[in-house]
């Protein structure tokens, strides 16, 4: 009797997730930001959000909440109602948060990868006024002399914090990093000049690269930007360890229903082949992504393995 007993309750399931995928969304979906007006995870989540409203009948609304590196923003996530209502913006950071954050309520497992939306180049960018036109002459100055060139980055834990710091190591030079609470508090500093230089998201450089405010020096990306077609790559400039791709995307709090998260995959999916959505992302500066749940689970996998060991090796304690 009890595999027939286990066989009908599985059965008198299948009905209620059905259900609880087609009743989806019943209210307003809000996205969760950690980072303010004009970075990155705010200006992808704001585009797929007006397409997805358009899709889904119900309102996606983007909720910035900034500040405590983006922790206070997650744990709100992580302990909301797991119905799918309640979204974080994440990127590859949610996959090694913990190392940097021990102890926090919460770590990866709180949460339920949903899509990784887009891809988002980190660019190496300067103030007009400094001499280097190159890496190479940025490696020339720090090497003459060390600790004096200052970059800045947008918050503990971004690959591009993260990224000063591989710089450093594959360049062997000393930096003074700077670490801003987000990238909207780091632009000023750096174009009024009290910073030399920012390893930042292209798609938060991009207006100040457009406005001659910033000169960009390098992408990380395998290939050149499409927005930046004319910046040489890490790698065409001799530095190949200085190569990845980041992602950004959306999450669910643990424990939401799995119709509930496939449903949301497969209408972000279509958000992002839209051809309006599709192109205006790019000249917002990312590469449109997409895909499963099971591939955006494998690439918070391969952002700990990158990034965990740099964590670890450095010693990182945020301030």
């Amino acid at each position: 009797m009890k595999p027939l007993f286990l066989a009908s309750a599985a059965l008198l399931l299948f009905p209620v997730a059905l259900a609880t995928a087609q009743d989806f969304p019943s209210q307003p979906i809000h996205i969760i930001v950690s980072a303010g007006p004009g970075g990155s995870p705010d200006i992808f989540s704001r585009t797929l959000a007006h397409y997805l409203t358009e899709r889904i009948g119900q309102p996606v609304l983007v909720e910035n909440r900034q500040g405590g590196a983006g922790n206070p923003a997650s744990e709100y996530v992580a302990t909301s109602k797991p119905d799918g209502h309640t979204l974080l913006a994440v990127s590859s950071s949610l996959a090694f948060n913990d190392a940097l954050f021990p102890g926090l309520p919460f770590n990866r497992d709180s949460f339920v990868p949903i899509i990784a939306a887009i891809g988002s180049q980190q660019v190496l960018a300067v103030h007009p006024d400094q001499p280097f036109e190159t890496i190479d002459d940025l490696v020339a100055a720090a090497k003459a002399s060390p600790g004096t060139i200052s970059v800045a980055s947008p918050s503990w834990g971004t690959t591009g914090q993260l990224g000063v710091l591989l710089l450093q190591d594959e360049a062997d030079i000393e930096l003074n990093p700077v670490v801003y609470r987000n990238a909207t508090a780091a632009f000023p500093d750096v174009v009024a000049g009290h910073a030399d230089a920012i390893f930042v998201t292209l798609s938060a450089a991009l207006p100040f690269i457009r406005d001659g405010a910033l000169r960009p020096l390098a992408v990380t990306t395998p290939e050149r930007a499409p927005s930046l077609p004319d910046t040489p790559t890490f790698r065409e400039q001799g530095y190949p360890g200085l190569v990845w791709e980041d992602w950004q995307g959306w999450a669910a709090p643990a424990g939401t229903p799995q119709a509930v998260i496939d449903k949301l995959n497969a209408e972000i999916n279509a958000v992002i082949a839209d051809p309006g959505a599709n192109a205006q992302l790019v000249e917002q500066g990312f590469v449109p992504l997409g895909g499963t749940v099971a591939e955006a689970v494998a690439l918070v996998d391969a952002s700990d393995a990158l990034w965990r060991p740099i964590i670890v090796r450095h010693n990182i304690k945020p301030e």
